[in-house]
């Protein structure tokens, strides 16, 4: 039915019902089925378990934001065979299998990733009950008729990533800093979105756990990090103590030399003592020869010169060596504090999830505002009748592809 599609051939077992029942009931950790209007022997089962193994096999995790399975009846939504839906072109032209020419091309103004994958779900299923239709086309209208609100949010849709995506990717524990960063920014951005939107009478899931989520992240990720767990550049100053420590001998392991070498003047009184260091001998302290009587005996020898000798103490060499030490300490805190953070955020995954529907929601309906702006498309009258007028019909893909003002729309009655 579908050309492009890749297909590829599984054993029958791999369906076995009761497999795949164990397989999402431990998944979901229920003893049943029963919250999915599922039982062992519903054929959605077999299916279901298959495709829930095969993600796991291939992304070698667990998928942990898998988390239900929703069954839906064709009697909720118009039955479309395949063959009408390649003819009527939704979402698909005849020529290509782009989009070009096709109903989703005229009506597509969404944002956001959610907001696109959601409308094709809309206009692949079309509903048929006329009241859930008619809330659809209230929040359309909502945004229609408020064009100060519309443009507002148009606007600020443009800064909200892939929610659901992301969600995922920390799910399964591969997300990286610029995942967390690009997750703090979108989430910011849709609270503000949100209390515009409550005043017209939207109620969301409680923000309190996006709040969380957006602190969390701003008081321990920096803001341009690392995309990589193994070089370092991750975590903020001031978020773990031990961290800071190891920075901290980096950043002034210069100063620490300066004032070991002070401290080595004062106590032996040599006043030309200096702390050097080269890439074979490392760090070291260089003497002159009129100066060598008042080496004292904590002094190690390294090497002798002919201007100067060169010796290190134990103290020289604890310092350095906790310098060697921090580069590899700093990445492996780093590393761990940085998955502390993300199994945080990946215990609110449900909230992301739910979060990602709502906006993938107002960025559709609010899209389709657009769309009737701009071309001046009017809101039909859906009931449960057996009558169909249309008064000065235009067809959108047909009128899109035309020069301005030379589409003749057409009426139709049919009872």
């Amino acid at each position: 039915a579908n050309p492009s599609i890749s297909v590829s051939w599984y054993p029958d077992w791999n369906f076995d019902s009761k497999l795949s029942f164990s397989r999402l009931t431990r998944q979901f950790n229920t003893t049943n089925l029963k919250s999915f209007s599922l039982t062992e022997e519903s054929a959605e089962v077999g299916a279901a378990g298959f495709l829930l193994d095969y993600l796991q096999r291939n992304s070698t995790a667990k998928a942990p934001h898998v988390t239900g399975i929703k069954v839906y009846s064709d009697s909720e939504y118009v039955i479309i065979d395949d063959s009408s839906r390649r003819n009527l072109e939704i979402t698909q032209n005849l020529r290509d299998g782009s989009t070009q020419y096709t109903l989703l091309e005229c009506i597509s103004n969404a944002k956001t990733s959610m907001g696109k994958r959601l409308l094709v779900h809309w206009l692949n299923f079309p509903l048929k009950n006329s009241s859930e239709i008619a809330s659809r086309q209230d929040d359309v209208q909502l945004f229609f008729e408020n064009s100060t609100l519309l443009e507002k949010i148009r606007r600020e849709f443009s800064c909200i990533y892939d929610i659901e995506r992301l969600a995922g990717r920390i799910a399964m524990e591969k997300a990286h800093g610029k995942d967390l960063q690009t997750l703090k920014n979108s989430l910011s951005q849709w609270l503000k979105i949100q209390t515009v939107l409550e005043s017209f009478g939207f109620s969301f899931i409680d923000c309190a756990v996006g709040q969380e989520i957006i602190q969390l992240i701003d008081s321990s990720v920096i803001d341009e990090p690392s995309t990589s767990l193994t070089e370092g550049n991750l975590i903020k100053d001031g978020w773990s103590q031990e961290l800071d420590h190891w920075k901290n001998i980096q950043k002034n392991f210069s100063k620490t030399l300066e004032e070991y070498a002070e401290e080595e003047k004062k106590l032996t009184g040599i006043s030309n003592l200096r702390i050097k260091s080269n890439a074979n001998s490392g760090y070291y302290i260089e003497i002159t020869k009129g100066k060598l009587e008042k080496v004292p005996d904590h002094f190690i020898m390294r090497r002798s010169l002919v201007n100067a000798e060169r010796y290190t103490t134990q103290k020289l060499m604890d310092l350095e060596k906790e310098l060697l030490e921090s580069a590899a300490k700093i990445i492996e805190l780093e590393k761990e504090l940085f998955i502390e953070v993300r199994k945080n955020i990946g215990t609110k995954i449900e909230y992301l999830l739910h979060t990602a529907k709502e906006i993938a929601y107002i960025d559709v309906v609010s899209s389709l505002a657009d769309s009737a702006v701009i071309h001046n498309w009017t809101r039909p009258v859906v009931d449960d009748s057996t009558f169909f007028k249309l008064k000065d019909g235009r067809h959108p893909v047909v009128e899109h592809h035309l020069p301005h003002g030379e589409f003749v729309p057409n009426d139709l009655f049919i009872c």
